[in-house]
């Protein structure tokens, strides 16, 4: 346990997780929670002195920088000043995303049946290496970075794979088209996750930080971690963002089609909602990302409680905040790209 108040660089907190974490851990009434220093940054992640200074002056950071391989170096490298310094054990909770590690649809070999699972996380580890040594991907990049540069510089560091833009992003795209889309042989298959039951991991993760020093929080090459519930077809998921618009009188609008449509659509077309990047469109769309969560419930007791009538309002919810203006969801700013490529 810490002798001296935690202090706690939390990224990301204007964000729809980041925001969450920062609520649930204001509201807490846990005495670990309350005897903690909270720190959120509003500045540029591409400011990477700044980074690296204000994490070296934290040991704990909570970071959602999925696509930004440069600022999660940063972060990971100031927190080993603090380390140096301060002489105490300092952690970095990073937000990754499980397109890391999917198959190559549609234009690459499918793995419909593969599954991954976290109690083997050292197999995810190894594959990843070689995924982001034959391709870069700028997300799996800045996974590789926290971990590899953790094990480096002394610095705990583990992850959590999630998806959170896809329901936003199909919600705008139905409104806006009429229909939803599907890429490839419309099989493509995500794991997914209510930002409640997330955040209860965030601080399960925290708590075992601050009361035992994160004994039972996996790192380095075991540091990975799929808060998997339910899984849905990424199909299914325009279907149900259609059903939600109908349902509330939303649609068919006079210049759209009057009936429910899910159309099959070509990489290019898919790659509108990604910031035109392909591989991110192709991932995201059409691939197979099946997921096992092991380690968080058999380690650190993590017990979800919502179940799929929680997705079904999440997507009513969605449909709402699109409406009211309050989700201008892109993935633009998420992609950290140098003239189309990623150097590291």
């Amino acid at each position: 346990m810490t002798t001296t108040t935690p202090k706690i660089l939390l990224t990301g907190a204007i964000g729809y997780v980041g925001g969450t974490v920062l609520h649930y851990i204001l509201a807490s009434s846990h005495p670990a929670l309350k005897d903690t220093t909270i720190s959120v940054p509003i500045r540029d992640l591409a400011d990477i002195d700044f980074i690296t200074e204000i994490s070296g002056q934290h040991d704990i950071i909570n970071a959602d920088t999925g696509f930004h391989p440069h600022s999660a170096k940063a972060m990971v490298r100031g927190l080993a000043r603090c380390k140096e310094s301060t002489n105490k054990e300092v952690w970095m909770i990073h937000t990754s995303g499980c397109s890391n590690i999917s198959d190559k649809l549609p234009t690459g070999q499918a793995f419909p049946d593969r599954e991954w699972d976290d109690a083997k996380a050292e197999k995810i580890y190894e594959f990843e290496k070689t995924e982001d040594e034959r391709e870069l991907y700028s997300q799996r990049t800045s996974e590789l970075a926290v971990l590899d540069t953790g094990i480096g510089v002394g610095v705990n560091a583990g992850m959590f794979q999630s998806a959170g833009f896809m329901i936003p992003i199909m919600m705008q795209y139905v409104l806006t088209k009429g229909y939803g889309f599907a890429l490839g042989d419309s099989t493509g298959v995500i794991d997914h996750v209510h930002v409640s039951d997330l955040v209860e991991l965030y601080v399960l993760c925290l708590l075992n930080i601050l009361e035992h020093g994160g004994k039972e929080v996996p790192m380095g090459e075991r540091g990975i971690l799929f808060p998997a519930l339910g899984r849905v077809r990424m199909k299914d998921t325009a279907q149900g963002c259609l059903d939600v618009a109908f349902a509330a009188g939303v649609l068919p609008k006079a210049d759209c089609p009057q009936t429910k449509q899910v159309r099959v659509v070509d990489l290019t077309e898919a790659a509108t909602t990604t910031a035109g990047n392909s591989v991110v469109a192709g991932v995201g769309w059409g691939s197979h990302r099946k997921t096992k969560g092991t380690v968080a419930k058999e380690r650190l007791g993590w017990v979800p409680t919502k179940c799929e009538r929680a997705w079904q309002k999440d997507l009513e919810d969605e449909l709402k905040f699109a409406l009211e203006g309050k989700r201008g969801v892109t993935i633009d700013g998420c992609i950290a790209e140098e003239n189309g490529s990623l150097k590291k």
